[in-house]
């Protein structure tokens, strides 16, 4: 075999070998060339398994206090901003809508006065325990959404949610000369508005907090009432927090990640990347199943929550002078630890005093402010209370009168930034506070200035009847104590995190309960 061409071979090849290999290179400028490919692409990747499932929505910080923020829930999914806004502003001009989480049944309205978003919550939520306790369905009453009986929350407001967030009716006042009174201040702003309170600071007596009812009256006040010159100095106003609102929560405010503020248009950060395709059916399923939890979670939000709902004293039942609710043991709340049951005795006779002078003055026939029991719980570790205690008044206008003077309410002892609030107790009228103390046990309690006390007559700020404890500390009768108030403590009626050392806290029966946080 000859082979021409540019390569010579030697002879006798073998046509079965599997592969030729030259033995010599006879033209050394060629040199073959590789070509290196890329390794083809993995193929798409599906999933037939569902993913895990997003964690369930993060409800906003509730306020005990009240604040122009309402947010409602569960929210129908096709509830528009325009209904919305038409069945709120029944209570007021509506400041705000945020509608950016109506698809996980919260949306949240923003009030320019703070007695309208007030209004709005006890009606709507008077109109929720009503439907739920008569098994009532309305369709067109005032407090509904859309025709729906929601819950609603006071919630502290996100300062980028609404035009000049920053500004929630609260102004600090500045280079004040100390001996200015808060009562030439109330004068001097309540020109613009109607001023809600004026708080001092302890340690900065040239500096003063002014909190209207209306934002708009605060920014009007502080247009016109900044570089003012008042007893030979120019005031620095700013835009303050308001009273009640932790200076912590307020600010983190601030930096909400749900949604923006800017350039007068509410917009949403850009959407995550998108997610791993599931098959249509298995993501159809898992869609479904994250809605009946976020569902559930609300259920559970607004059940817990109920309960609550039934210790507030509602002001639409006591408008008009009707006293539709006729309960007259309250309970007061966040008490300064270092008030004694001699502080609290007098500070309810000044009060009834004072509401008795009026009523006479006035020449009304309602019943007079008086009271027949009080009861202050002690922790015996360090001998202050607990943080709240329990009054029975005579007659449900004088309930009416405490709470209007206490109830949201700066202390002005102890420089304390608590902010008393006055509900209605679980057990009520005297009778039934005498037979649940004489049936429990309060270990410890050796005292006589510890024990609840009853006046007879009732003691009305006049006549300082001396305070007679229900049962002899020495000489109490011995009750099975699970079959006495703490059994009722197995359907979770708590009022503190606190426990009391030295004592059974027979006192948790007589409060609402509260899942988190002292009272």
């Amino acid at each position: 075999m000859s082979v021409t061409g540019p390569f010579s071979h030697p002879r006798n090849l073998n046509p079965t070998a599997p592969e030729f290999f030259p033995a010599t290179n006879q033209n050394p400028f060629f040199i073959p060339t590789r070509f290196y490919l890329p390794p083809p692409p993995p193929p798409p990747y599906l999933s037939f398994f569902p993913l895990p499932p997003p964690p369930p929505p993060h409800l906003p910080p509730t306020s005990i206090t009240p604040t122009r923020a309402v947010m409602l829930l569960p929210v129908p999914a096709d509830v528009t901003e325009t209904s919305l806004r038409r069945d709120m502003e029944l209570f007021g001009e509506v400041r705000g809508v945020q509608m950016e989480r109506v698809d996980e049944g919260i949306v949240t309205v923003h009030f320019y006065n703070l007695r309208n978003s007030q209004r709005a919550l006890n009606e709507i939520r008077y109109r929720h325990m009503q439907e739920q306790e008569q098994h009532l369905q309305f369709t067109t009453a005032r407090g509904l959404v859309s025709g729906h009986s929601l819950w609603a929350h006071f919630v502290f407001p996100q300062l980028n949610a609404v035009p000049e967030g920053n500004n929630q009716g609260s102004l600090v006042i500045m280079n004040l000369e100390p001996t200015v009174s808060s009562t030439t201040l109330r004068h001097i702003f309540q020109v613009y508005g109607e001023v809600k309170q004026v708080r001092e600071t302890p340690y900065k007596r040239e500096q003063r907090f002014v909190e209207f009812f209306d934002v708009r009256d605060a920014a009007k006040a502080l247009r016109v009432m900044n570089g003012k010159v008042i007893s030979g100095k120019p005031m620095v106003i700013q835009f303050s927090r308001p009273g009640g609102l932790t200076k912590k929560l307020f600010l983190a405010s601030r930096f909400h990640k749900n949604f923006i503020y800017n350039n007068n248009h509410l917009y949403h950060p850009p959407p995550p990347p998108p997610m791993v395709k599931l098959n249509n059916q298995m993501y159809e399923q898992q869609r479904k199943n994250n809605n009946k939890k976020k569902k559930k979670k609300l259920k559970k939000f607004i059940k817990k929550n109920r309960f609550d709902a039934h210790f507030i004293i509602n002001a639409n039942a006591i408008a008009g002078g009707e006293f539709r609710d006729g309960r007259t043991t309250v309970m007061i709340k966040n008490i300064p630890n270092k008030y004694t049951q001699k502080l609290l005795l007098n500070m309810l006779d000044t009060h009834c005093n004072d509401c008795n002078q009026k009523v006479i003055k006035e020449g009304n026939k309602t019943p007079m402010s008086s009271y027949d029991f009080v009861y202050l719980p002690i922790d015996f570790s360090n001998k202050c209370n607990v943080g709240y205690g329990f009054v029975n008044m005579t007659s449900p206008e004088a309930v009416w009168r405490l709470y209007k003077t206490f109830h949201n309410q700066h202390w002005g002892d102890f420089n304390t930034r608590k902010i008393c609030e006055v509900t209605y107790a679980r057990i009520q009228g005297l009778e039934s506070l005498k037979k649940h103390f004489k049936n429990a046990k309060l270990l410890g309690v050796e005292m006589e200035e510890y024990m609840p006390v009853v006046f007879s007559p009732p003691r009305d700020g006049r006549l300082l009847r001396k305070p007679v404890a229900i049962v002899d500390p020495w000489d109490k009768p011995v009750a099975d104590h699970e079959d006495s108030c703490c059994s009722n403590s197995r359907e979770g009626f708590v009022v503190s995190d606190k426990k009391m050392e030295g004592s059974d806290g027979c006192s948790c029966c007589l409060g609402e309960r509260i899942e988190t946080g002292g009272v």
